[in-house]
């Protein structure tokens, strides 16, 4: 008997129709194959997909067992793997075949991956000889890269043939999984010579041969290159579909855009989470993260954090130990959180940018001249406007009591005119803000470039790590600013 966890309804992470839950169930409890069959055949796979995941897994089971792997392998593909695992270690050898048998190659390896060894040879176990080997040939590639994300299942033709024997070698073949638009031209060496789609070769004339309407000048990635750098390669070059050859050039496999999307996606995730100090060694989605796991990827970079942050309590203390803030005026210690919080926020501005211009392509360390000189002008022009509005807003504060003003804030400085010690100050924060801005800004720009010159992800650049560093840097500045302008005026 299914027990009460299995036999319970669940809610979807992802979205899935009401309706099609409630037709579903329907069929199901009524054992209708021929309406689930007609109902699964008319709807978006990814909908059924996500609406199966709230049913029963009974009732799971019932739909993959009475309906055809054909339709049901689709389905199959968009399923949580944790689903999938569920459904498959439930199946019988033949039922696994079934399924199986339909997925594309690249699907099955996603699949295969994750699974345990014993579920792995069940998998195997169902499929043909000669779709094993190739299962196996996938997975030995490395993760991350071209050839760990490639199909096997794509239509080719020979080189000699005209377009009507092309058309007739490819109606022969039969529907070949991801790939329906474009066929690949190989010569008696399996050496990939030009590709064709399927639209011109359908309108051409069949006597013509292929050589005289196959595309040519096409691109291509090796088994080997990083699967980040395919993505790039599908948004440069605006193709659906990327040839895989090996390093003599013999086609081994393609990549589709939805491989790539998904490539996209985990890249950008990456990048997001180290760049906000986030280990990302955890993929697993949010909500599938145990507790340890999250907390894991949280506290490892505070640690770290937090052991630099000894240098920046180092420099306070030592700050706040020195004659013009501990005796001449106490009052500008009130400035250090400002002056540390809007140079920290200046370098993520642009540590952020920089980072993603590199990430797609716009910039590289060899531009570095170029976005040097365009950053600091741009660093100048935003230090100056700070700098300005930071002059009227300290008077604002300091006229407007905002900040305490009295008493032993102004130390040593309380017998001096009032108007001018406010206007030191006013002019003390701007000048720092527009030498700390500028710094901040080149670091932000610097340190991504650096990082992505010895082949370091630009994206671990974190933006609470330089701000960490910034800390020091701002309040070093504003010390000795503090002296050459502060000091004086208590003589």
């Amino acid at each position: 008997m299914e027990n009460k966890a299995n036999a319970e309804m669940v809610t979807a992470p992802k979205e899935f129709s009401e309706s099609l839950v409630m037709r579903l169930t329907s069929l199901i409890e009524k054992e209708d194959a021929v309406g689930l069959k007609e109902l699964v055949g008319q709807s978006n796979p990814v909908i059924v997909a996500n609406s199966l995941a709230v049913l029963t897994r009974s009732q799971r089971l019932f739909f993959f067992r009475v309906l055809p792997g054909d339709l049901t392998a689709n389905v199959f593909s968009y399923l949580d793997f944790e689903v999938q695992q569920d459904i498959v270690a439930s199946f019988t050898d033949q039922e696994t075949q079934k399924v199986m048998s339909h997925l594309s190659t690249d699907d099955l390896v996603d699949f295969l991956d994750d699974l345990p060894s014993n579920l792995v040879t069940k998998v195997l176990a169902s499929c043909t000889k000669e779709n094993r080997a190739l299962i196996n040939q996938l997975l030995k590639f490395k993760p991350g890269t071209a050839g760990s994300i490639m199909t096997t299942d794509y239509f080719t033709v020979k080189e000699g043939m005209d377009c009507g024997q092309a058309l007739v070698h490819l109606r022969e073949t039969g529907p070949k999984g991801e790939n329906l638009w474009t066929a690949f031209v190989l010569d008696p060496t399996r050496k990939l010579i030009g590709t064709i789609n399927l639209d011109k070769l359908l309108f051409a004339d069949p006597t013509t041969p292929l050589s005289n309407v196959m595309n040519e000048d096409f691109s291509f990635a090796y088994s080997n290159t990083d699967d980040e750098k395919v993505a790039k390669m599908f948004n440069e070059y605006d193709v659906s579909t990327l040839p895989v050859v090996d390093r003599e050039g013999r086609l081994v496999g393609i990549i589709t855009f939805d491989d790539v999307m998904d490539v996209a996606e985990r890249e950008a995730t990456e990048d997001i989470k180290k760049s906000s100090a986030v280990s990302a060694a955890n993929t697993k989605p949010y909500l599938k993260s145990s507790t340890w796991e999250i907390a894991k990827s949280y506290f490892i970079w505070l640690i770290v954090l937090l052991a630099l942050n000894t240098f920046t309590s180092m420099v306070l203390s030592r700050i706040q130990n020195q004659v013009v803030f501990s005796t001449i005026l106490p009052l500008l210690i009130a400035f250090i959180p400002t002056l540390s919080g809007t140079c920290g926020n200046a370098s993520d501005q642009t540590t952020t940018v920089i980072i993603r211009e590199l990430a797609i392509g716009n910039v590289s360390p060899k531009d570095y001249r170029k976005v040097f000189s365009k950053e600091m002008r741009a660093a100048f022009v935003t230090a100056l406007a700070v700098a300005l509005f930071s002059f009227g807003w300290v008077l604002v504060e300091l006229y407007g009591h905002i900040l305490k003003t009295s008493g032993n804030n102004l130390g040593e400085l309380q017998s001096q005119d009032i108007n001018t010690i406010y206007v030191a100050i006013a002019g003390l924060i701007s000048l720092t803000f527009v030498v700390c801005i500028m710094f901040a800004k080149w670091i932000g720009m610097s340190l991504p470039m650096l990082a992505k010159t010895i082949r370091i992800d630009p994206a671990t650049m974190s933006q609470p790590l330089i701000s960490n560093f910034l800390d020091m840097v701002s309040m070093a500045v504003f010390l000795g600013f503090s002296i050459l302008i502060i000091s004086p005026m208590a003589v």
